[in-house]
């Protein structure tokens, strides 16, 4: 969840500052010591030895590598 601070000075006039964005899966990886690299390179490297077509082989490392940079909300 994105956050900011929001202020009404007394003319009633609105201000904000410290916009934070949310946080991502690679973030909340690396908060508990995974590297999303090394899970990268693990997942691609078994995706490289599964019976897969190259086309089904790109997906599947794309969809991933996309994951890991969305945030860690579930959105539905």
């Amino acid at each position: 969840t994105d956050s900011v601070n929001v202020y009404v000075d007394d003319q009633g006039r609105v201000t904000w500052s410290g916009v934070e964005e949310h946080d991502t899966i690679e973030d909340m990886l690396r908060y508990v010591h995974l590297q999303p690299e090394e899970l990268m390179r693990r997942y691609h490297d078994k995706i490289a030895a599964a019976d897969l077509a190259d086309q089904e082989r790109g997906e599947f490392l794309a969809t991933f590598r996309s994951s890991l940079t969305h945030s860690s909300y579930l959105v539905i």
